[in-house]
Formats: structure tokens, sequence, C-alpha cells
């Protein structure tokens, strides 16, 4: 094991990743059930963090290595819960905030006790299908409160083309 893996301790309990779920949102998820703030967690695996959102969109393979190191987990596996494979050129097409939902995911979630959980197609407003279960993606409107109507009324025509890519 390197001296970047030592630096900081494993931790005893880690919680499953949900599907599509996002680095920032699995380590919230993490701080809430150590009873500490997220970026508190956060610099337990990276020192010099400054937000999770950017650990979310700048991820370096040495910072993949050292919270995979935490997880119990691999860097690939790291890297595909963030945004940090995708082009800087679409980084600015993320939304700061969830943008839509999925409701069935969202309902599975709540009964396996992982509600708080983010999904990463949530922050992209591009996505019109679940990436985890292919179901429409509704907009979340004031409150954080689904839209359903609107989306699926919009692109309705376009459904069955948008599921096969």
């Amino acid at each position: 094991m390197t001296a970047v893996h030592c630096a900081a301790k494993a931790l005893p309990v880690v919680l499953k990743p949900v599907d599509d779920e996002l680095l920032s949102s699995w380590i919230a998820r993490h701080a809430e059930y150590y009873s500490v703030s997220p970026l508190a967690m956060l610099r337990h695996c990276l020192p010099d963090a400054t937000s999770l959102r950017a650990a979310d969109l700048r991820l370096s393979s040495e910072q993949a290595a050292r919270i995979a190191h935490i997880f119990h987990s691999t860097p690939a596996e790291i890297r595909r819960v963030s945004h940090a494979d995708i082009p800087q050129d679409a980084v600015r097409l993320l939304a700061p905030k969830a943008v839509q939902i999925c409701l069935s995911c969202a309902q599975d979630n709540a009964q396996r006790n992982v509600a708080a959980a983010k999904l990463r197609s949530s922050f992209e407003g591009w996505r019109l299908a679940c990436r985890s279960c292919g179901s429409m993606l509704v907009e979340v409107g004031e409150r954080d409160q689904p839209r359903p109507q609107e989306r699926g009324a919009r692109f309705a025509h376009l459904w069955r083309q948008a599921l096969h890519g």
C-alpha cells in the first residue's frame, strides 16, 4: 500500500452506494451515519478539499485513490459516482442543485431507507430517462416538489427515440 493510501484510516462501516448516486451524496450519507458534517467527512479523505461539489466535478486520480481507500472501494468505482469523467466543456451544463428526479427510484430509495441519496442524473438536465431504471425523469419545481406533467407532456413524442439513444 502506498503512502497516499496510508494517510487516513479507512472507515469501519461503509454504506453501499445507491445506483447512480453522486459522490457528494454518498459522502454526506456517511457523514450523517458518523454524526459529522459532510465537509468534515470529505476532509477525512482529502485534507485539502474545499467543497463536495469540487469533489464531484474535479476529482483527480490520486484523490479517487484516497477516497477509494477510505470507502473500501476502487478508484474506478469512485470516479463512476462522480462527474469527474465528463468533459470540462460539459461541466457548465451540470446544475448546481437537482433539477429533476426519478419518481420510481426515489420511492425505492425511500423504502430502502436511503431517501437522502442524490442521483447523478438529477443534475443532468439533458437526460430524459433515469439511467438506473429507465423511467421518465420529472422536473423538480419549487420546494423540490416534482412536476411530472410538464416534462412528460413536452417530450412525449420523443420518448421511444430517447430510450434507444
